[in-house]
């Protein structure tokens, strides 16, 4: 190694194939595959098959060594670009009539002569033109010749050209290196070999190792450490010393060591000093610890954070101080949301999605798919370009378990942005979630949303007028809606927050007592003249009216306003308000009759097998013991989800009469959840849950439920009295929910634990956040596109029957084309027999199982064997035939409209399943 760096030897003048991740050139699909080895510190990184239309990806290395192996083996180290650049290259070994496809090929093939003894008198350089008059005795000083002298040897299938000998700057140095070494060279043909300790691995890939690429990974070990494991500054810092100190140990030795070394073999103590020097610097690891050394340092967190601005689009959050005499309790944190769209729209996945949301025209069909279909945004009438914002606002305690004085201390009230041109499903990831605003609970209370929202009202109002710059055009950013839960609503939009008041709604103005007496009863929606009068009146008499105390800060901005731009959210409304309680009451009337008990419930709670998706959210015990008991259920929002669904697997054998009213009450809440929980609807469904499902729930509710026990609240006049107007309003309310927000939350918590930082909490997790999203945008921020798992090259002689004929009519690529287990398609899991939701039939569901998975240039195709899943009335399930053998269709992955496979249950001998949104 140092005697290369001694050399002076150009870099390789490159190939002619770029890299996805960093625009570096190889050539043939084995360098390629060794060259995003360098690459696989980033955020989400992937390792994808570089053969021309293969769509294979995979996140292990070894993995994708293997599909290349087994599927491109003959292509591996041909040139890409062309083909022909090293066809019929003749062995060099005298007497060997063999010819390789590629220059690789061809120095292998002569490693395997000179291994083998033969010939005796060695062989020549295989390039041609190079001028080294020696021949070679063994494969390791041929392969350290190659890597001195042409660099490009490795880039597998280069033309000739770039493989031409290039010559050290110092004829001295290379003869006293000759001289002194030997360097294994037959000479006139006497010469012996003296460097067999030589390591074969330690020259490969060295070219691709330059100095900007190692300082870069040094770089993302230390910003993974800040924005991935949230590790202390201390830690960090004391991780940098001692990584300093190591290598300057180490340094020390080596320099030693060369010194003896030179001064033995007789080289002047200046040159001796030099060399020691070049040395030094070449060890990146050390320069980088030390300050004085040339190049990047990482020796302090001021030096660190620098780099990351320069290199990895780190904002650091600005801390605004909202006292004019400098009180340093009141302040926010600050993120600008021009610089975090600068960031994210750089991402590929980002920049494909709003494009295609660009493209997008408006429907005027029955089905609502998207927000894009509600009233709401087609009577604004927006821009075909404009990039549109969904704001968030809540409070939470980044301090988990919080006691006694620091329960309400650290509160905090933070606001997020996503973006709304994102695909729904990359839109709901938590990496869609931006901060913009963090302040502590108690300053928000002192100084009001005025001040501390100014400068991001201001930018936003900027944003609506001005715009940003995306792929060279001015785009305008246009606010959308707000997101939150009921208290996070209310505060933002001016409303009373105290939902036991005789006005609680921030829909209507109905009063409580008429909600009481009709609980699906609504009056008008607001309007914003009402609204405005409501609020001058309250600004005069200082008291609430028809339940506004003041103007919302964000009715400033173009198309918002707090009437009609407050989303809902069922998962607070739905999940954890009615079905929490009814549901509580219905499984008590079950118990009361003594179908079973709670104890025997929660067991098979606990031993019930989820499937599929419903495994990350198991429900929760039900709660029949304590201050709460039979009041609520005992989990979350998607726990409570997931017992509303899954109960007759998991206690219906126990239920014994089926026309009991409280079963169907259950039954009636579990079909008006799939409604408003549907990613699509249509628009003439709305009437049928307003007219009549909501009536005739009220109407039985108030049979089988204790009104003592279990009172209506307002989340039932939110839910059953508005989510009809809402859903035409906004579109499918399971994508205006705040889960995926709240999610956001744990990890500011998580940063809390493991900074163990309590003096300025809010500036701690702005800061961890924008770090973590400058490591996260080093990487893809959603992965798209398919993982296989037990691959093979498809052969049609391996399927029988019907299946082999239907496959015979495809228009398969034979060779290309590869068969699959399991894979991975947009981070969906896909398995051989995994049922997929097509269309509904009635009331029943025409459906799709898995029977083979087809992998072929960039497409995934799915082989089902469609059948009809049918309704059973009495159990609330949907029942599919075990063996049944339907029609066979061939369906694009990316073309299905329900993505996700259905979890199938065992229930009574059948397959059954019931599913989380109405199917259309």
């Amino acid at each position: 190694m140092v005697l290369l760096f001694i050399g002076n030897i150009e870099k390789n003048p490159g190939p002619t194939c770029k890299f996805k991740s960093c625009g570096f050139f190889t050539e043939t699909i084995a360098s390629c595959v060794r060259h995003q080895y360098y690459h696989s510190r980033s955020s989400n990184f992937m390792f994808y098959c570089p053969s021309p239309e293969c769509i294979y990806v995979s996140k292990s290395f070894n993995a994708l060594n293997y599909h290349v192996s087994m599927f491109h083996r003959e292509i591996k180290h041909q040139n890409l670009e062309d083909p022909e650049a090293d066809k019929k290259l003749p062995c060099t070994v005298l007497g060997c009539p063999q010819t390789m496809d590629s220059f690789w090929s061809l120095v292998q093939h002569i490693c395997v002569h000179l291994d083998s003894g033969s010939p005796s008198s060695g062989v020549r350089c295989p390039v041609e033109d190079c001028r080294h008059p020696s021949l070679f005795l063994k494969s390791k000083t041929l392969r350290v010749h190659l890597s001195q002298y042409h660099q490009g040897w490795r880039d597998e299938g280069a033309p000739p050209s770039k493989r031409k000998r290039v010559d050290k700057s110092s004829t001295a140095g290379d003869s006293h290196f000759t001289e002194s070494f030997g360097c294994g060279v037959n000479q006139g043909g006497s010469g012996e070999d003296i460097r067999d300790d030589v390591n074969d691995e330690e020259t490969e890939d060295w070219e691709l190792l330059n100095d900007d690429l190692i300082v870069d990974k040094i770089a993302k070990f230390y910003l993974q450490l800040y924005g991935e494991f949230f590790l202390p500054y201390e830690t960090i810092q004391e991780i940098c010393n001692g990584i300093s100190f190591i290598c300057g140990l180490n340094n020390l030795r080596m320099k030693k060591i060369m010194r003896t070394g030179l001064e033995t073999l007789g080289v002047e103590q200046l040159q001796a000093n030099e060399l020691c020097y070049k040395v030094s610097s070449a060890d990146i690891l050390f320069t980088t610890h030390h300050k004085n050394a040339p190049g990047p340092s990482f020796t302090s967190d001021y030096l660190r954070k620098e780099y990351f601005k320069k290199h990895y689009d780190f904002q650091a959050p600005d801390e605004v101080s909202l006292s004019n005499h400098m009180d340093p309790d009141l302040k926010i944190q600050y993120v600008p949301v021009t610089n975090t769209l600068a960031t994210i729209l750089k991402d590929p996945v980002v920049q494909k999605d709003v494009d295609a949301s660009f493209l997008k025209c408006s429907s005027n069909s029955d089905e609502v798919s998207d927000y894009t279909d509600g009233s709401l945004f087609k009577e604004e009438n927006h821009e075909k370009k404009e990039l549109h914002l969904f704001l968030y606002i809540d409070s939470y305690n980044p301090v988990m378990n919080a006691l006694g004085s620091a329960k309400d201390k650290y509160k905090s009230l933070v606001m997020y942005f996503t973006l709304g041109n994102l695909k729904d499903e990359n839109r709901s990831k938590i990496d869609s979630k931006h901060l913009v605003v963090m302040v502590r609970e108690s300053v928000f209370k002192e100084v009001g949303a005025k001040k501390c929202f100014k400068d991001a009202l201001k930018e936003l109002k900027s944003l609506e007028t001005v715009g940003t710059t995306y792929k060279d055009e001015n785009i305008k950013v246009k606010v959308i809606y707000m997101l939150g839960d009921n208290l996070g609503q209310h505060t933002i939009g001016g409303f009373i927050e105290c939902f036991t008041s005789i006005y609680f709604c921030r829909f209507c103005d109905i009063e409580k007592g008429v909600f009481k007496e009709n609980p699906e009863h609504t009056n008008p929606p607001r309007s914003k003249e009402d609204y405005e009068n409501c609020v001058r009146e309250a600004k005069v008499t200082e008291e609430p009216c028809k339940g506004v105390k003041g103007d919302c800060v964000f009715n400033d901005l173009q198309n918002f306003h707090a009437v009609s731009h407050l989303c809902p959210c069922i998962a607070h409304d739905l999940f954890e308000g009615v079905v929490s309680r009814d549901l509580s009451g219905i499984i008590r009337s079950f118990v009361k009759k003594k179908w079973f008990s709670y104890k025997l419930l929660n067991k098979r709670i606990n031993k019930f097998q989820c499937q599929g998706i419903d495994a990350p959210n198991k429900p929760a015990n039900v709660r029949y013991k304590g201050k709460s008991k039979y009041k609520k259920l005992g989990g979350h929002a998607v726990q409570n989800w997931a017992l509303l669904r899954l109960l007759p697997f998991i206690i219906g054998d126990k239920i014994k009469d089926f026309e009991d009213p409280a079963w169907k009450l259950y039954l009636q809440l579990k079909e008006l959840c799939e409604y408003f929980c549907g990613h699509t609807f249509l628009k003439s469904d709305v009437p049928y849950i307003k007219d009549v499902l909501v009536p005739l729930y009220f109407e039985r509710r108030s049979e089988v439920l204790d009104e003592s026990m279990y009172p209506l609240k307002p989340k039932y006049h939110f839910s059953f009295g508005h989510y009809c107007e809402l859903m035409l309003r906004y579109g499918p309310l399971i994508q205006v929910w705040t889960l995926g927000f709240e999610q956001k939350h744990k990890l500011f918590k998580h940063v809390v634990r493991l900074s163990r930082n309590f003096i300025n909490v809010e500036y701690t997790c702005a800061m961890r956040h924008q770090l973590n999203l400058a490591f996260k945008a080093t990487g893809p921020l959603f992965h798209e596109g398919c993982i296989e798992t037990d691959a093979q090259i498809f052969s049609i002689d391996s399927y029988q029957g019907e299946l082999k004929t239907f496959l015979s009519s495809m228009s398969i690529t034979q060779g290309r084309c590869r068969s699959c287990k399991s894979i991975n398609v947009d981070g969906i899991s896909y398995d051989i027999g995994s049922l997929l939701l097509l269309k509904s039939n009635g009331r029943d569901i025409d459906c799709g199982r898995i029977k083979v998975i087809l992998s072929t240039d960039n497409e995934v195709q799915f082989v089902l064997n469609c059948i009809t899943a049918t309704f059973n009335n009495t159990v609330g399930t949907y029942e599919i035939p075990e063996d049944a053998l339907g029609e066979l269709k061939s369906i694009p992955a990316r073309g299905l409209k329900y993505a996700q496979p259905q979890p199938l249950y065992d229930f009574k001998g059948k397959l059954s399943f019931n599913v989380k949104g109405k199917v259309i």
